[in-house]
């Protein structure tokens, strides 16, 4: 896979859940825990997103200080992320639940993703160039 196309998606995951938090923080909050209280579901989507990093990394696994070495080391962390999801689903809701029990931190998280989504999107422009 393409380091803009893995760029791409995070951005639009990202997004997807930043711009929700902002907006609506209750409704998507419990959304979040009930996602990630989920067992099944949560080791589901974290082993896809474990096989999209490799994807990532069998192509070059090499971390730098440019674009590319970034989106790469966002890869690496990407993969053991969802190696602890996979193998400790209950640590991750329990870290959210924590998280999202402090006040304004969901619009806050919220504001970190659309951040983060931005910074994706203009990473995979950069890398298609």
């Amino acid at each position: 896979m393409t380091l803009s196309t893995f760029s791409f998606m995070l951005s639009a995951i990202e997004l997807l859940l930043g711009i929700p938090l902002l907006l609506f923080p209750d409704r998507t909050g419990q959304w979040l825990l009930k996602f990630m209280r989920d067992d099944l579901l949560i080791r589901i989507a974290a082993a896809l997103f474990f096989v999209i990093a490799l994807l990532v990394l069998v192509e070059d696994a090499s971390i730098g200080a440019d674009v590319a070495g970034l989106i790469r080391l966002v890869a690496w962390l990407t993969g053991i992320k969802c190696l602890f999801f996979c193998w400790w689903p209950k640590w991750n809701a329990d870290l959210a639940e924590r998280f999202l029990s402090i006040p304004a931190a969901d619009r806050f998280g919220g504001a970190i993703a659309v951040l983060f989504g931005v910074l994706f999107f203009t990473a995979g422009c950069a890398l298609r160039s």
